[in-house]
């Protein structure tokens, strides 16, 4: 068999190097393209998201202070963007909660002034009368509503009591017989100021016109004896 010549062996062995020196120069070229396209769009770095935020926050009351504080408010109002007054939502509701871990109330007038606030808020999201009533009725606490349970029942003794007394005392005025009231003489009372004068103007005039029919009958019986 027939070996290739010597020749063959160095110019395949040169190949050979040629290859490898040729890959790792591509190697080392595409490592530095990719490192100078790293460096070229690197994002500038901050402390911390929190900074941002403050920063953001600032510029924005450089920009609210252009605005007298009630006019602030209500343009406040016209900005038309959903996340931004969910969380705004979220931090009132979570400001509720933390307050009420820390600082809940322990009477009852408390509790029941909390309860008329959480319980507006559903006609202020859409629901009506009749969807914020079948809200109460789904609580299936049976506790909660043996205390309602207690208080009815007692508010209804009390009413069926009075009804009772008040049938009662009907019943025993109906069965007590009249008392007779003793018969009393009337006794004449003294003519007023104004009786007395009207009594002396009747009897002033009743002389008066006697008096006038006494002189024509006898002026008339006069004329006859003529």
């Amino acid at each position: 068999m027939n070996s290739p010549p010597r020749r063959a062996f160095k110019e395949a062995h040169g190949n050979e190097t040629f290859a490898k020196n040729f890959l790792a120069q591509l190697d080392r070229g595409i490592e530095a393209a990719d490192r100078s396209r790293h460096e070229a769009t690197l994002e500038p770095s901050y402390a911390s998201d929190e900074h941002v935020e403050q920063c953001l926050q600032l510029l924005c009351e450089l920009q609210r202070n252009h605005f007298k504080p009630l006019e602030a408010g209500k343009l406040r109002q016209s900005i038309a963007n959903a996340e931004y007054w969910k969380l705004e939502a979220q931090f009132y509701e979570a400001a509720v909660n933390d307050h009420l871990k820390k600082n809940a109330p322990t009477t009852a007038d408390g509790w029941r002034a909390i309860a008329k606030a959480y319980k507006g808020l559903p006609w202020k999201v859409g629901c009506g009368k009749p969807q914020v009533e079948n809200l109460r009725l789904s609580i299936g606490d049976q506790a909660y509503w043996g205390v309602e349970m207690e208080h009815f029942e007692a508010l209804s003794n009390i009413r069926e009591y009075k009804l009772r007394e008040e049938w009662k005392k009907a019943e025993e005025r109906r069965q007590k017989p009249p008392v007779r009231q003793p018969l009393q003489t009337h006794q004449l009372k003294p003519p007023t100021q104004m009786q007395q004068q009207e009594d002396r103007v009747s009897n002033r005039t009743g002389s008066k016109t006697g008096g006038g029919v006494t002189k024509r009958a006898s002026g008339s019986k006069r004329t006859k004896r003529k």
